[in-house]
């Protein structure tokens, strides 16, 4: 409710991350381009090498524009955001009853207003800015490594789920051994105190 009157940013800010994703998806397709016209000493073509250094270089400039263009967007949605709660708050507070606020300590009044208002700006920014760029960057690469190999693109389909698995082993087993790590330090701290 709260972004709704700044849908035009979050569109801005969404179409920003689009592009910007893909033309970054587009730079090592660019590269490899270039490394095929390098075919071995004495036979390089030059002027297509030229070319495809120009169309490297303003994707890569286009790229940064639009990586630009959406953190504005979303810097500016998530404060505007943050603002509009800020006033909303206020006013909120100022219609209170005298008693409500004498009955809670000053202090833990404003820091729940300051922070937790605080709190929803940086997941506004941050949860905005991952989001955008994390689903259009998987969905971007599925679909070029689709166009570039249809059966790698199967075979790492298939094996990203095991990675994942695996990834999750891991992290129990090590949050396991950082836990028995830490029982046996605080063994040792007290046996030395």
């Amino acid at each position: 409710a709260y972004v709704r009157p700044h849908a035009a940013l979050l569109i801005l800010s969404f179409t920003a991350a689009a592009v910007s994703v893909v033309l970054q998806l587009l730079v090592p397709i660019q590269i490899g381009r270039a490394i095929d016209l390098i075919i071995g000493p004495g036979r390089v073509d030059f002027a297509a090498l030229l070319a495809l250094a120009v169309q490297l270089a303003a994707v890569v400039a286009a790229a940064a524009a639009t990586q630009w263009l959406q953190g504005y967007g979303i810097n500016r949605l998530s404060y505007r955001t943050v603002r509009d709660m800020r006033v909303q708050t206020s006013e909120k507070i100022g219609r209170m009853p005298l008693s409500f606020i004498d009955g809670h300590p000053h202090g833990d009044l404003i820091s729940r207003v300051v922070n937790d208002v605080d709190q929803v700006g940086d997941g506004l920014l941050q949860g905005f800015t991952q989001l955008f760029t994390g689903v259009v960057t998987i969905l971007g690469t599925l679909v070029f490594m689709l166009t570039i190999s249809v059966p790698m693109a199967i075979v790492v389909v298939l094996v990203t789920p095991a990675s994942v698995l695996a990834a999750s082993l891991i992290a129990k087993f090590s949050n396991r051994s950082f836990n028995d790590q830490q029982r046996v330090q605080g063994q040792l701290g007290g046996y030395i105190e």
